[in-house]
């Protein structure tokens, strides 16, 4: 019976060891996690959602015949039809591009595929996505279209993710600092520096629950708040984007 009560009193200890510990371990995220989470922790109003890609596909000018083929999987991946418009005026040059409005209006993609030929710096073939989105809930599955589609050529790392939104009136320096404190808090991270002024406050951090970042300065970067005040309709804009901003602001 003692034997038994040792055993029982063991493994209640190792419960309260381990399983304590495993319940706060922060599960790992992604760039659309980080953002999406500090966004919703600030109770701004949801204006937009941009995902922003690139990726190299050859380190040579593929020949129009192979663009076509590549551009046609990639909208068929994104169900919108095959309308590009072809570019072959400039030599050595041949650009693919088409802009879709979907989902009732409440998605917009907008994709190039660009080959530049052998005697030019820069000779390779390079892919861009646009995908902006006014549905939030529509963003998951673009952004797993978007990592499906360019696994074989890049990571996720050169996919990013910028949410913008508005709160009313126009927020002292205090009150967003407070704002930008809660929104890392949420996702834990760190600040790593930023810019304060009275027209904008630009606030870069890094979070180790996402395993993808930026070096900026020599510092691990992979989330960035900002905040503007727009005096033509009274509000505050909030950007905030992984492992950048990379729209204008």
């Amino acid at each position: 019976m003692k034997a038994y009560s040792s055993t029982i009193l063991l493994l209640s200890l190792i419960s309260l060891l381990i399983f304590p510990l495993y319940e706060i371990q922060p599960e790992k995220q992604d760039y659309l996690d980080i953002v999406s989470k500090s966004f919703q922790a600030t109770d701004a109003e949801f204006d937009a959602l941009i995902i922003e890609a690139w990726a190299q596909i050859s380190k040579k000018g593929l020949v129009e015949k192979d663009l076509e083929i590549l551009f046609k999987q990639l909208t068929n991946t994104f169900s919108i039809p095959y309308l590009p418009i072809i570019d072959t005026q400039y030599p050595e040059f041949i650009g693919f591009s088409q802009q879709e409005t979907v989902a009732d209006g409440q998605t917009v993609i907008y994709a190039t595929l660009q080959s530049v030929q052998p005697s030019r710096v820069e000779a390779g073939t390079y892919l861009g996505l646009n995908i902006t989105t006014f549905n939030l809930q529509e963003a998951q599955e673009y952004y797993k279209l978007v990592i499906g589609f360019l696994s074989p050529y890049t990571d996720i790392s050169n996919i990013g993710i910028t949410i913008t939104g508005t709160i009313p009136g126009k927020l002292s320096q205090k009150q967003t600092y407070q704002l930008f404190s809660k929104a890392f808090k949420t996702v834990g991270a760190e600040i790593k520096e930023g810019i304060n002024t009275p027209e904008l406050v630009s606030l870069s951090a890094y979070t180790p629950r996402c395993p993808y970042h930026l070096k900026v300065n020599d510092k691990k970067i992979n989330l960035n708040l900002a905040a503007r005040y727009h005096y033509f309709d009274n509000k505050t804009y909030l950007h905030f984007g992984a492992p950048l901003i990379f729209q204008e602001y």
